[in-house]
């Protein structure tokens, strides 16, 4: 299968842009959201620029615990040791600005041909793979982009966690050589839970 048919079978990708991105995987990336697909972009914004966006980006300084929060009011986290990435939308009036940390913009979504980009310069999936996230108490707004990529997607998990389940995830893989699925379900709490899976 070659990679542009590999991209097409999917509704999301997700891709962490150091700057460097293989320009093939950008052009790719672009005509994939212009037919339909969800982007979402961390940190460098090639895809961006590849879908004509008029949208300057410069480095942030690192701030330990700086707070990230949704310009809708739909929480806040923060960032531990990790770069961020502030983006100018006054040249872009289609796009819409999601996060934001002190004045700067640091995540924003915008339409192109029939699909969806979502830039995110802050990252808030680090603290989710580190020590610190039995005591996370921000979860929810940290997972709110994916949740939005699948929104616009009308992607809904086959695995679901049911009822309270911050910090609790669930997921599966096929096995190829059959109809057989394997699941994995994970606790990051440090007390003792109990969940129901779907």
């Amino acid at each position: 299968m070659t990679p542009a048919a590999e991209i097409a079978r999917n509704k999301i990708l997700v891709v962490e842009d150091n700057g460097v991105l293989n320009p093939f995987m950008v052009k790719h990336l672009a005509t994939f959201v212009r037919e339909g697909g969800t982007v979402v972009s961390y940190m460098g914004d090639s895809v961006a620029k590849a879908l004509g966006a008029n949208i300057t980006s410069r480095p942030r300084s690192v701030v330990d615990g700086e707070s990230v929060a949704w310009v809708d009011g739909g929480g806040a986290f923060k960032t531990h040791g990790t770069p961020s990435v502030a983006y100018d939308l006054r040249a872009a009036p289609s796009a819409t600005p999601l996060l934001a940390s002190g004045s700067d913009v640091v995540a924003y979504e915008m339409s192109a041909g029939k699909g969806k980009l979502l830039q995110v310069g802050a990252v808030p999936y680090a603290d989710l793979n580190s020590g610190r996230y039995g005591y996370l108490q921000d979860v929810a707004a940290r997972t709110r982009v994916i949740e939005r990529a699948m929104a616009h997607s009308d992607v809904t998990p086959k695995i679901q966690v049911l009822g309270d389940h911050d910090r609790v995830v669930a997921f599966g893989r096929r096995i190829p050589s059959g109809n057989k699925l394997w699941i994995t379900a994970k606790s990051g709490r440090m007390e003792p839970t109990e969940s129901a899976i779907r």
